[in-house]
């Protein structure tokens, strides 16, 4: 039998003591196979038995910590479940803050929407009533309320888009206003033209007519546009003799106040027009435009002071309504510019102004 000094494991412990300066002190347990094992210490044992691992500790270190393994391994799963238990309430605590968060954000989006409806129902109601005051600057209230309610009108008022109507047209100009204004200061001259205005436009309002045009003395009127009238004939042709009529105040209320004498001319037309805004991309008027403007204002130079004229076609149109308001025919009118005459018609006055200023020649 070979014994274990002869051996795998003696041969290398004759080895290792042939060799020079071996420190059998330094090397003092050698397993049986010759392999070195170098002892542990304690606090090397009690962290390999925390961990759960004893196999490389030798059975002499359960004595010294006989308890060691398990009480470790206990606090080791107490505390991951105290760790969990901690990471778990933190989230619920972010969950309950961005929760918070969000309700937050969804109150204040609800205010700015509202503020927002708030105040763009405001602005709305601004513009409207911007656009209520303009058109009763040139609209009777009835014709600017309905012109409003009717958001495709409205529009096309407000657009570049013509309108071709088949209309009234009414002009009245101011007869002695030359001498006016040569005799009076021009701060005397326009407070009389507030007046003439003034009066000239609430008459036309009353009967629902439109203001075009007012330039100098001169005031251009439409009736049956932008609105379509079935009586816009007969409106015009009232208008009219109320001017005429409450004029005459106003001329003898300038005769004693500033001495000068003043009347009244008026030509009416109807006919097909194209109403429209006409004139720049930095200044445009919303104006009348056509043969039958043309005509109303030659008319309006024919008249003399405190007369009024009309044509053929307005003629027609009231006899259709059946309406006669006494008038007398004239010797036809001659245009520059035209073809052929124009018949005309005269409503008699009980008094006629007598003014030294010519009426502009045709």
């Amino acid at each position: 039998m070979v014994s274990r000094e002869d051996g795998e494991g003696g041969r290398a412990a004759k080895r290792l003591r042939a060799a020079d300066g071996f420190d059998r002190e330094r090397f003092q347990n050698i397993s049986a196979d010759g392999n070195i094992v170098v002892p542990p210490s304690p606090e090397h044992m009690v962290a390999k038995t925390s961990l759960g691992d004893c196999r490389a500790a030798p059975a002499s270190a359960a004595a010294v910590a006989p308890d060691a393994r398990g009480p470790v391994r206990s606090a080791s799963y107490g505390n991951l479940l105290l760790s969990h238990k901690n990471i778990g309430d933190k989230i619920l605590s972010v969950d309950e803050s961005l929760k918070t968060r969000i309700e937050e954000l969804v109150r204040a989006g609800a205010v700015r929407r509202k503020l927002a409806a708030a105040q763009l129902e405001a602005e709305i109601r601004r513009r409207e009533e911007v656009l209520r005051r303009t058109f009763r600057r040139y609209l009777s209230p009835r014709l600017a309320d309905k012109i409003l309610e009717d958001a495709q009108l409205r529009d096309t008022l407000l657009s570049t888009q013509d309108l071709r109507a088949h209309a009234v047209v009414l002009f009245a100009d101011l007869r002695g206003f030359t001498t006016i204004s040569e005799r009076l200061e021009p701060s005397q001259v326009v407070p009389l033209l507030n007046e003439y205005f003034s009066l000239l436009t609430e008459i036309t309002f009353r009967h629902d007519g439109t203001v075009f045009h007012m330039a100098g003395d001169c005031l251009m009127l439409g009736f049956g546009v932008p609105l379509e009238q079935s009586d816009s004939p007969h409106r015009a042709v009232r208008a009219a003799q109320e001017m005429l009529q409450n004029f005459k105040a106003l001329a003898h209320s300038w005769k004693a106040r500033y001495g000068v004498d003043a009347g009244l001319g008026i030509g009416i037309n109807e006919g097909d027009v194209v109403a429209g805004n006409i004139g720049s991309s930095s200044y445009m008027s919303y104006t009348l435009v056509g043969d039958t403007v043309n005509v109303a204002a030659r008319l309006c130079q024919r008249a003399r002071a405190g007369e009024m004229l009309f044509s053929r076609a307005l003629k027609q149109s009231l006899d259709a309504l059946g309406l006669d308001v006494g008038a007398t025919p004239l010797p036809p009118m001659q245009v520059r510019g035209r073809s052929g005459s124009i018949d005309i018609f005269c409503v008699p006055v009980e008094e006629r102004v007598q003014v030294t200023e010519v009426p502009v020649a045709i």
